[in-house]
């Protein structure tokens, strides 16, 4: 566990079966994320953002936790500048247990010192989505057409969320058929 130790303290200690975390370098210094899910059957997944209050100290300033005991299955946070503004964003993407491969994104950025959520993509079944740097985060969501089975829809439709003056905003992009070279693999 190493440099991440202090906060699984913070969070309560214990065994983990997911333990995760990394450095945001955002305005106003750096934060810390935290993805743990606790080693017993009855544990939830919980994400935190921690900021530093005084040197050596640090406090939860964002907080998400599964609902539900196994609702999740994954949870994956990255980092990156998605708008070529003065600091990194992060992306939180929360993938849903089950067939369908639903991912929930939240954009989190900066504002007046605290992290915000400042952007939400669509919630997509069988949903890819990368981060560009400079552009914003890349979500490519599965379609289904009437005759289609559930495990395989015939068409993948891309939302952009993009950086605008007035804030994040979200721009529908073309639609391709499944398994076209331009739909990437999923970094969430």
């Amino acid at each position: 566990m190493g440099a991440c130790e202090p906060f699984y303290e913070g969070i309560g200690g214990g065994t983990y079966s997911v333990a995760r975390c990394g450095v945001w370098n955002a305005i106003g210094g750096q934060r810390v994320w935290t993805v743990t899910k606790g080693a017993v059957a009855t544990s939830r997944f919980m994400v935190i953002v921690w900021q530093q209050s005084s040197p050596g100290s640090w406090r939860p300033v964002l907080r998400a936790t599964e609902d539900e005991i196994g609702q999740w299955a994954d949870a994956t946070l990255r980092t990156g500048n998605l708008d070529e503004g003065p600091n990194d964003e992060l992306v939180a993407g929360i993938r849903m247990a089950g067939t369908g491969g639903y991912l929930n994104l939240e954009i989190i950025d900066i504002r007046r010192g605290n992290p915000l959520v400042v952007a939400v993509s669509p919630v997509g079944d069988r949903a890819v989505a990368v981060m560009v740097p400079g552009t914003g985060v890349d979500v490519w969501r599965a379609v289904y057409e009437d005759s289609d089975p559930l495990c395989c829809p015939s068409t993948y439709q891309l939302f952009v969320l993009l950086s605008s003056s007035t804030g994040w905003i979200v721009d529908e992009r073309v639609g391709v058929p499944t398994g076209d070279p331009l739909i990437p693999i999923s970094q969430f």
